[in-house]
């Protein structure tokens, strides 16, 4: 069970209708419904069927089951209360992922709200935050909240080259003022194609079921679906110990 914190998500989009389990809303908008496209593209790439491109853009964890929680209104930005509230909502929900393509505009050492409840509810639960390390780069010490908290799975994004190389907007570390290393994974978030909620203009349209878009919030979910894959087969692992594999085996 993985938990999308973002913009909301197209409910009608063939790729990710049936594997939303349960959707809030926790902005000021009148729903949870996707206005903007960012929350519906970043669902996808961790659980998206491909069913609208007969399987070619299929996600990383087709099979995982989606809670969605939107936190970023219509113009793609939301409120700490907001998303604090919604991080809550996710492990009571007993979501074994919380997938956060957000940041702060600017760096923080992990000391600010957001990054504390990364730490405290990984502390108090098995559930694993999957965040973006930031579109910053390619300056160092630019890792936003609420990727710069110390135990959440932070990720930066490579282009999809033979090399992998690090994309040059993808926040570097070390964190601010302790020299904390992120972040510590990096995935594919150059020209990510994924699916487009219905009416939305984000990214370069492919067609009226997909866009590509770049960015770590591109790189994160399929990080996201990973984890997912490895919490399917090791049930019993803490979100802490999938952290921990992920990163000692990544290439």
């Amino acid at each position: 069970k993985v938990a999308v914190l973002d913009s909301g998500i197209d409910p009608n989009h063939p790729d990710i209708k049936a594997s939303i389990v349960k959707a809030k809303n926790f902005t000021e908008d009148p729903d949870f419904i996707d206005h903007h496209g960012h929350g519906t593209h970043v669902a996808s790439t961790i659980a998206g069927s491909g069913e609208a491109s007969g399987g070619k853009n299929k996600g990383v964890a087709p099979g995982a089951e989606l809670l969605i929680g939107k936190v970023l209104n219509n113009q793609g930005s939301g409120g700490s209360s907001g998303i604090i509230d919604a991080m809550e909502w996710a492990v009571q929900e007993k979501a074994d992922v919380v997938s956060m393509s957000i940041g702060s505009e600017e760096p923080s050492d992990g000391t600010d709200p957001l990054s504390q409840a990364v730490n405290n509810l990984s502390d108090t639960s098995n559930t694993l935050f999957v965040i973006a390390a930031g579109n910053a780069g390619p300056d160092k010490r630019t890792i936003a909240a609420p990727g710069a908290a110390e135990k959440a799975l932070t990720v930066g994004a490579v282009d999809k080259s033979a090399n992998e190389f690090l994309a040059n907007f993808s926040s570097r570390g070390p964190v601010i003022n302790n020299f904390r290393a992120k972040p510590e994974i990096t995935a594919p978030g150059v020209a990510i194609v994924a699916a487009r909620a219905a009416g939305t203009t984000m990214g370069t349209a492919v067609d009226n079921y997909y866009t590509s878009a770049n960015g770590t919030s591109m790189a994160t979910p399929h990080v996201s679906g990973a984890a997912a894959i490895l919490k399917q087969r090791h049930p019993d692992w803490s979100g802490d110990h999938i952290k921990q594999v992920l990163t000692g085996t990544a290439v």
